[in-house]
């Protein structure tokens, strides 16, 4: 009788140190299915909101044309001056510096400055709008 009620015991602890140690991944499992839920019942209520979906994208895209255009402008320029010292320098001519300068902007730096712009100008002014939503409330 001391035996199996030891053993009972020992396995009972054991459980519940399983149970105690998944709890956490369990309740990250239950909050992501509650998410995925959520969305996908939002995506097939066919309600959308429409005006507000075109102003943000009105807000985030248009709205920052002119800064990332200002900026890659500038960033091409001194990308075009630095690639036709060093071609002078090192080649002794510096007819391939509009290709070389094309390519650079278009394929690798680009994109990057873009995305880099966009990101800091967008999550400040969501930023700020959150602060002024808090601060109304």
């Amino acid at each position: 009788m001391g035996l199996v009620t030891t053993t009972a015991r020992l396995i009972g602890g054991l459980g519940g140190a399983t149970l105690r140690y998944l709890e956490e991944p369990l309740e990250l499992l239950r909050f992501c299915a509650t998410v995925f839920a959520d969305l996908f019942r939002q995506l097939f209520r066919l309600h959308f909101r429409v005006r507000q979906t075109i102003d943000q994208i009105y807000s985030v895209a248009v709205l920052s044309l002119p800064v990332v255009a200002f900026s890659l402008t500038f960033i091409s320029l001194m990308l075009i001056l630095e690639f036709s010292f060093h071609m002078k320098l090192v080649l002794q001519q510096d007819s391939l510096v509009p290709a070389f300068s094309t390519l650079l902007m278009i394929r690798e730096l680009g994109p990057v400055v873009t995305c880099l712009l966009l990101t800091s100008r967008v999550g400040a002014a969501i930023g700020a709008e959150l602060g002024s939503m808090k601060t109304t409330d």
